[in-house]
């Protein structure tokens, strides 16, 4: 319990922070970032997160940036799924190094002071290790089934009651294309009819059935 002898906000800001809470959100959230960009400073690159930095800032009440590292083998999976398994579960700010390439690291802000960042930072990489672990399962047995072998399976996926099926959106889809291909006179008719055949396909995929913003 806090007690408080006058009801002035500046008492009430450090007697909160004595006991490790920073009330004003805009001072965790300048916390959070100079600590972010201390980390990132190490690959010469900077984070470009900002909505995550808002969201995280909503969670904590001390923040403290902590650096993590995962196997270099899952950098097979390609960025954007190993980005989504990071801030779309857990909460992780990826990072990249200066050329903007995805390396083996990652920082995540943990809710205490840094006199336990071994023990938390070896809990975050083991789960995350799960997490990648799951991608690249999704990821690997979603390739045996080619973008072409989905598409009647659109059949039987609705789009809308009055709209029918993502098949039929899939046919409107192609009409629309062929018309722009006419209209452009590009030459692209058959690469747009194709991107507009297989766009709905990853719908039916593990990968987006599990990580819905990367649809598309």
């Amino acid at each position: 319990t806090i007690e408080l002898q006058t009801a002035d906000f500046n008492v009430y800001v450090s007697a909160l922070k004595e006991q490790h809470v920073v009330v004003e959100s805009g001072k965790r959230k300048q916390l959070i970032e100079d600590q972010l960009n201390a980390i990132y400073s190490n690959y010469q690159s900077s984070h470009n997160q900002p909505a995550l930095v808002d969201e995280v800032c909503n969670l904590v009440e001390w923040p403290h940036a902590i650096e993590g590292t995962f196997e270099e083998e899952f950098l097979e999976v390609p960025a954007e799924v190993i980005e989504a398994a990071m801030m779309g579960h857990q909460r992780y700010f990826p990072v990249r190094d200066a050329n903007g390439k995805l390396v083996n690291r990652f920082a995540f802000i943990s809710n205490r002071d840094g006199s336990s960042d071994d023990v938390i930072r070896t809990g975050n990489a083991r789960v995350l290790r799960a997490r990648l672990a799951d991608a690249r399962f999704f990821w690997d047995e979603d390739r045996k089934t080619r973008l072409e072998a989905r598409v009647d399976d659109l059949k039987d996926v609705l789009y809308q009651v009055k709209l029918g099926t993502y098949y039929d959106r899939t046919q409107r889809l192609r009409k629309m294309a062929a018309f722009v291909a006419g209209e452009v006179e590009t030459g692209s008719a058959d690469a747009l009819d194709r991107a507009a055949l297989l766009c709905k396909t990853d719908l039916l995929t593990n990968m987006v059935y599990e990580f819905a913003k990367l649809q598309g």
